[in-house]
């Protein structure tokens, strides 16, 4: 890992998870100006996932 193009993978593969994150949670009739700040930013969504891959591939 490490290369640009393997980063804006990331970095999509995360908008696409919070866009449906967020679409679900609208669905289910709550408030986004409530929940949206407690969600992370993109980047953060990025290292949240490749820390999970990392402690998954140590195992």
């Amino acid at each position: 890992m490490g290369d640009a193009s393997t980063l804006e993978r990331l970095r999509q593969d995360a908008r696409d998870e919070l866009a449906a994150l967020i679409e679900l949670r609208c669905r289910l009739g709550e408030d986004p100006w409530v929940f949206l700040p407690d969600l992370p930013s993109v980047d953060e969504q990025v290292v949240a996932t490749l820390r999970e891959e990392r402690l998954h591939s140590e195992r």
